[in-house]
């Protein structure tokens, strides 16, 4: 590996359901080179499962009480002592080295924002008929302005995501500002998408969101590098469905990715566990055809939704729209 002094860490954060998700992004880290440290806030896991996170070396394992690693992602970041900060969630794979391009340029923020058509795939159950197609919802940046109070017009049309960013460390005290806000508005939210909070059902990314639009002084953000070259990318494994578990039609790309990473973990001479049968080579045919038959399912339920949205709209009053569409609601098709 790279023997070059530490700009930046890696931050992360699993409990046991994502463990072998934070298992696979460490591997991918140092499969593709990059020796940054790594801190990884772990919630549930047992020693032998700690172990095998610390093998990949200059890794620290922050053991957790608290068992939603997302409404507590500030408080795992303000423990770097890097110049540079990356939070990245354990549903994520480095495909090929990307230490260098998670460093923003001039000491600045880097965060990918959603374009339109995966906005609208986020917010479609929200939007009301004035709403414009790609944009967040009015009615949900109307509360973002009231909670953060101080902005009367947002920066940005799109929201932003939050499985991957990276700062200088002179903006803590935004992330800071970000776990107050969390608290304030989705301290209830055991997962991640909480489709009982309007306005903040994708919690701490809506929070972070709300803050990077109304807040009179937020960081500036850099251009996203981590999705630019086929060949040196980060892969975010977002929506229900992970390769541990079971795979999507959209992730079977990656899967023989996944299968190299975890031949050079073992040729490598790290410690693996056994493998969920999602990921056992034997059960390809399996996973293929199962992923297939779950795309099906996932287009007949858009396209109900689809042809009963005019039907929804008249049906209900507009105050009630705001909450998830009974037929279709949260984050179905885009990167979450």
């Amino acid at each position: 590996m790279k023997k070059i002094a530490a700009q930046n860490t890696i931050v992360t954060a699993c409990n046991s359901a994502y463990f072998w998700g934070a298992y696979l992004l460490l591997a991918s880290i140092r499969y593709n080179g990059s020796c940054c440290p790594i801190i990884v806030s772990a919630h549930g896991l047992s020693s032998q499962k700690v172990w095998a996170l610390k093998q990949f070396g200059d890794v620290t394992v922050v053991e957790s009480s608290k068992s939603s690693p997302h409404l507590y992602k500030p408080q795992v970041l303000m423990l770097a002592k890097t110049e540079y900060i990356s939070w990245i969630d354990a549903d994520c794979i480095f495909v090929g080295d990307l230490e260098q391009k998670l460093i923003p340029s001039n000491q600045s923020m880097q965060i990918r924002f959603r374009q339109s058509e995966e906005n609208y795939s986020v917010f479609k159950s929200r939007m009301a008929r004035n709403d414009k197609t790609g944009k967040i919802p009015q009615a949900i940046l109307k509360q973002w302005r009231k909670d953060v109070g101080e902005r009367q017009q947002g920066r940005y049309s799109g929201q932003c995501v939050t499985n991957c960013f990276s700062f200088h460390r002179k903006h803590l005290s935004f992330i800071k500002r970000w776990q107050q806000q969390i608290d304030k508005t989705s301290a209830s939210a055991a997962e991640p998408v909480d489709n009982s909070n309007f306005a903040y059902f994708m919690s701490d990314e809506s929070v972070m969101a709300s803050l990077l639009n109304y807040l009179d002084e937020v960081p500036d953000i850099a251009d996203y590098q981590l999705d630019q070259k086929a060949s040196e990318h980060l892969m975010h494994f977002g929506m229900r469905g992970k390769p541990w578990t079971h795979w999507r039609h959209s992730h079977l790309n990656y899967y023989c990715t996944i299968q190299q990473i975890l031949q050079w973990v073992e040729t490598a001479g790290y410690w693996r566990p056994i493998l969920p049968l999602s990921l056992q080579p034997q059960y390809r045919a399996v996973s293929f055809l199962l992923a297939r038959i779950n795309r099906i399912g996932e287009e007949i339920r858009a396209r109900l939704f689809d042809s009963f949205k005019p039907l929804y709209y008249r049906r209900f009053p507009k105050s009630l729209l705001k909450f998830s569409s009974p037929i279709y609601g949260g984050r179905q098709g885009a990167d979450v």
